[in-house]
């Protein structure tokens, strides 16, 4: 099994200003809002969560 790291966003600031961890964050929270991350029949993420995303991530260099 693999070990995880306990990381304290204290102790190391690279976690509170690195962008994946802001996004999991903000999915997180929408999960919780939500219920969930709503999925087709197929098994693939629905427009409702991928349109959040998109608009919520602001990654640089992407539209």
């Amino acid at each position: 099994m693999i070990a995880f790291w306990e990381i304290n966003d204290d102790a190391d600031p690279a976690v509170a200003f690195s962008p994946l961890a802001r996004r999991v964050e903000k999915t997180f929270a929408w999960i919780g809002d939500h219920g969930g991350i709503p999925l087709t029949p197929s098994k693939a993420i629905k427009r409702v969560f991928v349109h959040w995303a998109a608009a919520e991530f602001d990654w640089p260099g992407h539209t």
